[in-house]
This record gives structure tokens, sequence and C-alpha cells, in this order.
């Protein structure tokens, strides 16, 4: 599996937290997260990843990994996810599903928990930073959300991310797409 290049999301608070700025052409070790959407199970065992836009890929993989929180997918990368609610699968299973695919900015203390987390080297060709309008706001258990409007959000290609100067605007949603291209995997 040489030249996997994916694009993978990065939220400005977690650069801040944790993993420090982005630059083009930088090499920078980090493992990924999904968030899957929408899952079933199915009978093929091929491995395949597709985009679908920034971020989002329909994949197939199979469960190396299930616990009541977490899920490991192997679809040619082994990614740690949070655990949808799955209708009788076990560890070993096929399933295809639409993920949200990002940096995931918490690996040393999910690997100190005994979590199966695998980090990859990868080189930062593009960054573009994502802007997206508020949807809506709620009130949810006293606390304001805000909703944005990821879908339909601007693209502004970028140098490097600027994680400090972008959380201070609190008027709109902002985000980054990495561009990658994984340098550490071996041919199958």
């Amino acid at each position: 599996m040489n030249n996997i290049q994916l694009q993978i999301g990065v939220h400005p608070w977690f650069i801040e937290g944790s993993i420090g700025e982005f630059k083009v052409g930088n090499l920078k070790y980090f493992s990924l997260e999904i968030k899957p959407k929408v899952v079933t199970t199915v009978s093929t065992i091929a491995k395949t990843i597709h985009l679908l836009n920034q971020n989002r890929y329909n994949v197939i993989g199979e469960l190396t990994y299930l616990d009541p929180g977490y899920i490991v997918l192997d679809f040619g990368l082994s990614v740690l996810g949070y655990r949808p609610p799955f209708v009788n699968v076990q560890l070993g299973n096929f399933i295809q599903a639409d993920i949200y695919l990002n940096v995931n900015t918490r690996t040393d203390v999910l690997k100190k928990n005994g979590l199966p987390v695998e980090e990859y080297k990868w080189n930062i060709n593009r960054i573009f930073k994502r802007i997206a309008s508020q949807k809506s706001i709620e009130i949810i258990k006293g606390m304001r959300r805000v909703f944005y409007d990821w879908e339909n959000a601007q693209l502004k290609e970028i140098e490097e991310t600027n994680a400090i100067v972008d959380l201070r605007n609190r008027d709109y949603g902002v985000d980054y797409i990495l561009h990658c291209t994984l340098t550490n995997i071996e041919s199958e």
C-alpha cells in the first residue's frame, strides 16, 4: 500500500492543545480516528476506501478490535474509532461505513489505556482551511451549542495552520483539511 493519499480533517482546538501546527512540506507522525456514520455488515472481504468529499469516505474494512466504546477498522490502514451502535457484529466481521477521517489527537492517552492505536508517518502536501457558516444555535442542557454547515463550507488553500488566530473568531466554524501522503507502510 504505497502512495496512499488521503484528505484528513483536524480541528484548531486539537492542534493548539496537543499535536502542534501543520505546514506544507512537513513530515509528521500521527494516528487517525474515524467517526462512522452509516454502518452495514457485508459479505465481501475486500478492503476499500473511496473519497466522498473533503474528509468523508466510504470504506469497507475488517473489525480487528471491538469493545463497548471503541472499534478498530482495518480498510488498508488500522484506524481507531468510536463505536456506533452495531447490530450482530463480531470481531473479524467486514463492515461498510461512511466515515469522517480525522487526526487522532489523543494517541498517548488511548495507548496508556490499552487501546490499539497505530501511528503513521505523513507528508503534508496541501492544507485547506475550511470555513463554515452557522447553521443553527440550540440550547442543550443549559449550554449554547452552535451547529455549522460543514457540507457547504468554503475552502481556502493555505501554507500552514494557525490555530490560535483561527480560534479567536466565533462567528464561523473553522477546521482544516490536510492532503497527505502516507510514507511509512510496506507494500503488500
